[in-house]
């Protein structure tokens, strides 16, 4: 039995070794930081999806707000662990972000993909999401 709850800090090490199997190695000392500056902001979420008592998936969700749209849910990340996809618990995940979203008057749920992960794009498009638009993304570091 799966269930979804609001991540604490001893679920890091677990979250961090989801992170890694997309190809995202951040050490648990960082990810703690992190998590502790990212639970401080208002209008952000952590959950965990958990599978016979072991955290086997993830969802980050922030608030975003801007002057032109209405306030939307952000999926900053969803992973689900590699050994247990296609069981899901990434459709869990996301109708749990949806019901967060829908508790801060949100919108809508809008996410960002690599256009590499073809298999996240056709899962997020059974769960009901539609390509909207292609953009390019631009950093500089500081």
């Amino acid at each position: 039995m799966a269930n979804v709850r609001p991540a604490e800090t001893p679920d890091l090490p677990a979250i961090r070794d989801l992170s890694a199997q997309l190809g995202y190695d951040v050490p648990v000392d960082e990810l703690a930081a992190r998590f502790r500056d990212f639970q401080a902001q208002p209008g952000t979420a952590v959950l965990v999806a958990e599978e016979n008592g072991r955290v086997a998936g993830y969802a980050v969700l922030s608030i975003r707000r801007d002057l032109a749209h209405p306030a939307w849910t952000e999926l900053l990340d969803l992973c689900v662990d590699d050994r247990v996809r296609g069981k899901g618990l990434g459709a869990l995940l996301l109708r749990a972000a949806e019901a967060w979203a829908r508790s801060q008057e949100c919108a809508g749920i809008t996410l960002g993909t690599r256009d590499t992960r073809r298999d996240a794009h056709r899962f997020y498009e059974r769960e009901g999401f539609t390509l909207e638009k292609l953009h390019r993304i631009y950093k500089k570091k500081l």
